[in-house]
């Protein structure tokens, strides 16, 4: 059968085609000028880097998912540059002029990723992306004895993990409202699920289409602190934790 390779030198217009014909065994080499503003541009090399979008430390595992904005929301065009362990980063070559959304992946599961649009030039690209880590909480609100709603200092709570992270960049979110030793624990589990709900209906701007699907909320009760007798006013105890989850 025939076998065909077709090069095209960097920079050049002429590029060369050579065939070997099996029956015939002899080879043939041609050329073809390609017009100027037919050529395909050079690509430009990208290093990537990860860090913690709250510690910011940097993070050395993973991958990036990479993806034209063109094809977002489809399986088409992904590529997984990896991260070196040692450099901290990945690199990988990219169109010039091009917008990508790119997101850093997990290789432990404790962290999620951040999505962002990233525009290239011409020139080499030196980004770094972030990721949030999901066994940790994002943020944690305290709450005054009994009551359920947010505090002016709890929304700006929210406010500033929005100035960090963004709107509508983690995939799911996990509630967790408690309550301190005082009160019957009935009461305690109809408070901290209260209080959960209120901080849930808040955060659903971190989710996509702020879709309360994607906020999973729960009451898990009295919260006991170490060495405190049982029925102990703890402040520290009326809180709700809000965490990132993969899904």
């Amino acid at each position: 059968e025939d076998e065909t390779s077709i090069s095209l030198p960097c920079g050049q217009t002429r590029a060369f085609i050579t065939s070997w014909d099996a029956q015939s065994e002899r080879p043939g080499v041609y050329t073809v000028e390609i017009p100027r503003e037919h050529l395909p541009r050079p690509m430009i090399q990208a290093s990537l880097t990860v860090r913690d979008a709250l510690a910011d430390t940097l993070i050395r595992q993973g991958a990036i998912q990479i993806q034209k904005l063109a094809d977002a929301g489809t399986c088409h065009g992904h590529h997984f540059p990896v991260i070196d362990k040692v450099l901290g980063s990945a690199t990988t070559m990219l169109a010039p002029d091009s917008a990508y959304v790119m997101k850093a992946v997990s290789s432990t599961g404790r962290y999620v990723g951040i999505p962002r649009t990233v525009r290239t030039t011409s020139g080499r690209l030196n980004e770094t992306l972030t990721m949030v880590r999901t066994d940790k909480p994002l943020l944690s609100i305290w709450c005054a004895k009994g009551d359920t709603t947010l505090t002016p200092e709890s929304h700006a709570a929210i406010e500033k993990l929005r100035s960090t992270i963004g709107t509508s960049t983690l995939p799911y979110l996990a509630v967790r409202g408690y309550c301190d030793g005082s009160g019957s624990q009935a009461i305690n589990s109809v408070i901290s699920r209260a209080r959960a709900k209120a901080v849930a209906e808040q955060c659903t701007i971190f989710v996509p289409d702020g879709d309360m699907r994607r906020v999973r909320y729960d009451g898990l009760g009295i919260e006991r602190v170490s060495g405190a007798a049982v029925g102990a006013d703890t402040p520290e105890c009326r809180r709700v934790d809000v965490y990132a989850i993969a899904k």
